[in-house]
């Protein structure tokens, strides 16, 4: 599903409901002194110990629940500057955690309650298209999801197979992740991250979208990104973006424009050898041709990639429909 890094096997004496609690968050507390992850209010340092060495086993033993120890498995998945993923496996469940790396307590009660509702909106969609949000906790003590572990291929890691897939395969699949961000629009959320690496297409051909945008907001207001800094990917940045316009579901439309031409060719639409040099071509640069053999699509890619957010499709479902 994501990037693997490491894996960390343990011996836990205790029946698989009580992990099953804690990774429900029914009582997530147990589960960071299993981690031995500090509880402090410098989170991100609370982090380290996962970042930097193997997982200690739990100085505080839960309650023993039968003679034989059985078997977990915690995997880290993946680590950037804004939050670290980590992989939870029992005999029975399999669960993403996600863990926002941020000093929580220069953040207001306002930003945790918009960060819950935000996932009660994801978590009421019960789309294929979309991952399962399954709890969230944010608190001074730190913000994290849980949810389901999609097994899967990234559709980038698709795209760099030579040859790519058949067109037809590959323009189902655009078809069902435009669906899927029709289905977040409807519910009044912006992904605000969307990229070839955030899509996991499963073994029956569904694209899941994975993670959300509210990562970016998160950082700003916890003092981890200067006002007008970009969040996001700069492959599949808006030029509202760029130039600090908020984001909205136009920046999404954007992206699945940029999605579109990396689809039909395998490569992305803008590249450059510096970020200012990618930045700019997305401001300035004249929206890229198809080969011949794939004129037929441009105005739809020079629909969704207009530099003037009023000149692109104006919703998810506009663009469905021109498909």
């Amino acid at each position: 599903m994501y990037e693997r890094t490491n894996s960390y096997q343990l011996e836990l004496g205790y029946e698989s409901n009580e992990l099953e609690s804690c990774l429900l968050m029914e009582d997530y507390t147990p589960l960071y002194d299993y981690l031995h992850i500090k509880q402090d209010t410098k989170y991100a340092e609370g982090i380290a110990p996962l970042l930097q060495a193997p997982i200690a086993m739990n100085p505080y033993p839960w309650p023993k629940m039968d003679e034989s120890p059985k078997s977990r498995s915690v995997q880290l998945l993946h680590r950037s500057e804004g939050a670290i993923l980590f992989k939870l496996t029992t005999s029975t469940t399999e669960r993403v955690i996600k863990h926002f790396r941020l000093n929580t307590q220069l953040l207001k009660e306002a930003h945790f309650e918009a960060f819950l509702e935000l996932v009660a909106k994801l978590k009421a969609l019960h789309h294929q298209g979309v991952v399962t949000i399954l709890q969230a906790h944010a608190s001074t003590q730190g913000i994290y999801v849980v949810m389901e572990y999609v097994e899967g291929v990234t559709l980038k890691d698709w795209l760099r197979d030579e040859p790519l897939p058949a067109l037809e395969q590959r323009l189902a699949w655009y078809q069902k992740i435009v669906e899927a961000v029709n289905v977040l629009h409807q519910a009044g959320i912006v992904h605000g991250d969307l990229k070839s690496s955030n899509i996991m297409i499963r073994s029956n051909n569904q694209p899941v979208l994975l993670d959300f945008g509210l990562d970016g907001q998160l950082l700003r207001e916890a003092g981890a990104l200067a006002e007008g800094e970009i969040y996001g990917t700069p492959y599949y940045v808006s030029p509202e973006l760029i130039m600090g316009d908020p984001l909205d579901q136009q920046a999404d439309i954007y992206a699945l424009g940029v999605l579109f031409y990396e689809i039909l060719t395998g490569q992305k639409p803008y590249q450059g050898r510096s970020l200012d040099l990618i930045l700019r071509k997305h401001m300035l640069a004249p929206i890229p041709k198809l080969p011949d053999d794939l004129a037929r699509y441009q105005p739809i890619l020079n629909q969704t990639m207009a530099k003037i957010p009023e000149s692109r499709f104006a919703s998810a479902q506009q663009l469905l429909a021109a498909l």
